[in-house]
């Protein structure tokens, strides 16, 4: 049996640009099916099809698990002591008598996800904590092999402890970014630069092979996170973070990037310096707008087109305020950028609806993935005969309860 066709939308591409093998598929009878490019479709239809599809965020928690994997693909040791680990997991999982006597004495072993990376950190973490006399007990409780080869030797153990230490920064970037109902867009930036400042502190002490890959996929796999315009401008427009990640040889670069993605904001949504008919308007007021007053026939004969002959520089308008915006106080971490933006909407309008654009896109797809785990508990295959209506209703009611 054959595929009639074999299409890959270009915005789900991959993001090394590597094309995945062309095959052909013969039919049953001995004829060619024929092949496809890239897309399945014809350069031109392609071309048109890439022009009218936004550009795609990559889900930045997935770029930082691919770091990780980068990282500890060359270091033998630790992935042996990580395997090392899984098989000791899985043993005692599956042993009653072990995991009794794991639970005698307050410890529980936790296995590892294959989707989540930090699942694997946790794991380690957790054969750790248990003493090494109470694992000697629980490995002698375990059928098979010879007790050494069920525990972990002192090299393993100090390892899989340097381990944990250089990965925390990584958790806490992957936990920072997959937050919901909240900004989290703004994370990615100081979250890189966190992590480059993290592993060049700890390099004199922990394993260099480990940190130097670390190092090396963090340049190779998020740097177009630092040169992106887009991030920048959603980074600087939290005023939680504003330049304070930034070096000073990089303030006036970035602050002209900034001024040029709000003129970009400005042009794309016709907002007028001059007439201010949507600059004087707060973020809230958008979706209740009053109908415009009906115009006298009988002055129908003025002039209305506005008398100033000297257009307003708007970069120069942006640019100003954008430098009252970045003189303002600190924000706590914990405060929400968005509900700063509502009560400053007048002072600063066109700062505040670019950032109301670029900072309601969330960084990774976590939470879109937990709505579909919630669906997928609640329509299960008993309830096939729950209604489409009723189905959203309670997949709304349960995700924001």
């Amino acid at each position: 049996m054959t595929k009639a066709f074999e299409v890959t939308l270009p915005q789900f591409l991959l993001e090394s640009n590597e094309l995945l093998d062309e095959t052909s598929h013969n039919a049953d009878d001995g004829n060619d099916a024929g092949s496809f490019d890239g897309t399945g479709f014809e350069q031109e239809a392609s071309d048109e099809l890439l022009s009218c599809i936004p550009d795609r965020l990559a889900c930045f928690a997935h770029t930082l698990q691919l770091v990780i994997k980068d990282g500890l693909t060359g270091c033998r040791q630790i992935e042996n002591a990580l395997g090392k680990v899984a098989s000791i997991v899985n043993s005692i999982r599956k042993s009653t008598i072990a995991t009794e006597i794991l639970h005698g004495s307050d410890h529980s072993l936790r296995a590892a996800n294959a989707t989540r990376w930090n699942s694997q950190l946790k794991m380690v973490r957790s054969m750790l904590h248990v003493p090494e006399d109470k694992m000697k007990e629980v490995a002698r409780a375990l059928p098979g092999s010879s007790v050494a080869s069920k525990i972990l030797t002192a090299l393993e153990r100090t390892l899989l402890t340097e381990f944990v230490t250089i990965m925390e920064p990584f958790e806490e970037a992957t936990n920072c970014v997959q937050g919901e109902g909240r900004v989290t867009v703004s994370d990615v930036i100081p979250s890189i630069r966190g992590l480059r400042y993290k592993l060049n502190s700890l390099q004199p002490t922990y394993s260099k092979p480990l940190v130097n890959a670390l190092c090396s996929a963090i340049n190779n796999r998020l740097s177009k996170y630092e040169s992106s315009e887009l991030y920048i401008t959603r980074t600087v427009l939290d005023p939680r973070f504003r330049l304070h990640w930034c070096q000073e040889n990089e303030v006036e670069e970035i602050k002209s990037t900034v001024v040029s993605e709000m003129q970009k904001y400005a042009e794309s949504h016709s907002v007028s310096l001059e007439s201010g008919a949507t600059s004087d308007q707060p973020l809230a007021s958008e979706d209740c707008e009053e109908p415009a007053p009906k115009k006298l026939k009988l002055f129908s004969f003025m002039n209305t087109s506005p008398q100033n002959t000297h257009p307003v520089d708007i970069a120069l308008t942006m640019r100003k305020e954008l430098m009252e915006y970045l003189q303002t106080s600190q924000v706590e971490n914990e405060d929400d950028p968005l509900e700063w933006w509502m009560s400053h909407a007048m002072q600063f309008p066109h700062a505040a609806r670019t950032a109301k654009t670029v900072l309601s896109i969330p960084a990774s797809s976590a939470p879109v993935e937990r709505i579909f785990s919630t669906a997928g508990k609640i329509f299960r295959p008993e309830r096939t005969r729950l209604s489409a209506e009723k189905f959203e209703q309670l997949v709304f009611i349960k995700c924001n309860k």
